[in-house]
């Protein structure tokens, strides 16, 4: 009964804290944001590998 009483004393405290980071960790992680990103990156490497194949094809 001990458990008991000590997990209700905490579960409100835990939830509030859990659902705070678990939000946070959520839209730190959401894929909405991190697409534009991770697309401007691919670009931006496709635009940086097109110029180095072309420098040892002269050669």
């Amino acid at each position: 009964s001990r458990r008991g009483l000590d997990r209700r004393n905490m579960d409100p405290a835990e939830r509030v804290v859990k659902a705070a980071w678990y939000k946070g960790a959520v839209v730190t992680h959401r894929p909405k944001p991190v697409s534009p990103i991770v697309n401007q990156s691919k670009n931006k490497n496709k635009q940086a590998k097109k110029p180095k194949p072309a420098a040892p094809s002269k050669k």
